[in-house]
């Protein structure tokens, strides 16, 4: 069971959720107007996004989607991980790279889900100040476990 207090008010909560990345959006550019893959001889004109899945504040990333090449539209449908309800109370990182190959990338943005949560579907936005970044927004799935 995990508590979140506020002005000597406390809530308890509990419970573990699968995270579910659906899809996203990402500007085609870098903050300098530059394409992504500008140095990149072998990728085409369009990032190639995939997101790495850690919690927030720590140093390891818990794992990573699939890439998909050449879009600013991605679309993942794939299980990222399960976190318990103190997980997401410390939060949830969700950091949008455009792969090089060979194990590089490019940080394109980031978005977090932090707080309580619930099951159901997530839009973590730019607008919203939920991502910075390229990154325009991340549609997230909670499955309650």
């Amino acid at each position: 069971m995990t508590q979140m207090c506020e002005q000597g008010q406390c809530v308890a909560f509990v419970g573990q959720w699968s995270v579910w990345l659906v899809k996203g959006q990402v500007d085609s550019t870098t903050s300098s107007g530059e394409a992504w893959d500008l140095y990149n001889p072998f990728a085409g004109e369009a990032p190639d996004p995939y997101v790495a899945i850690g919690i927030l504040g720590e140093t390891f990333i818990d794992g990573t989607s699939e890439t998909v090449d050449d879009t600013t539209s991605p679309l993942w449908n794939e299980n990222l991980g399960d976190y318990t309800a103190a997980e997401f109370v410390q939060g949830i990182l969700f950091n949008v790279r455009d792969t090089d190959g060979g194990g590089l990338f490019n940080l394109m943005g980031r978005c977090t889900l932090r707080g309580v949560v619930q099951a159901g579907t997530w839009m973590l936005m730019r607008s919203t100040g939920d991502c910075v970044g390229a990154v325009e927004f991340l549609e997230i799935r909670l499955v309650e476990r």
